[in-house]
């Protein structure tokens, strides 16, 4: 009976673990995805911004990139579209995903040892066209954060 129990458990752990480890599906859209927060992360830089932190996740929400531009500590979230969406990125962040995104910036602030100067929050908007060209809109200081 013990041994029975035992295998059943190490079995389940060992299902559990793996699952931890298994690659997320990868389809079309996380692919979109993906490359939009690339193609942010280079404008980015491109602007001067010093990369920190990719997907930073914590306190419930998730950050696509964290940057410092000079002194201020910035969250970036990227929203990658097509050009012919009928909802523009901007306006695609619900009160609640905004509410996540200010748990995280607080989770993140209270992980650092010394605040930083001042931080905000932007969101970079990259709309793809058919041929997979990219056009970036980047909206400093939005209201994400309460």
């Amino acid at each position: 009976m013990l041994s029975e129990v035992r295998e059943k458990f190490f079995s389940a752990f060992k299902n559990w673990v793996s699952s931890l480890f298994k690659k997320k599906p990868d389809n079309a859209r996380a692919r979109r995805g993906r490359l939009g927060e690339r193609k942010a992360a280079e404008f980015l830089k491109r602007k001067g911004h010093k990369i920190l932190l990719k997907n930073w996740r914590g306190g419930g929400g998730e950050w696509d990139i964290v940057t410092k531009d000079g002194q201020c500590l910035v969250f970036v979230e990227v929203r990658a579209r097509d050009e012919k969406a009928l909802v523009q990125g901007y306006h695609s962040l619900t009160k609640r995903k905004r509410a996540a995104f200010a748990r995280a910036c607080k989770a993140y602030l209270n992980l650092l040892k010394q605040r930083p100067v001042s931080h905000r929050a932007d969101v970079v908007e990259v709309r793809f066209s058919l041929d997979d060209s990219a056009e970036i809109f980047h909206y400093e200081n939005v209201k994400l954060l309460r």
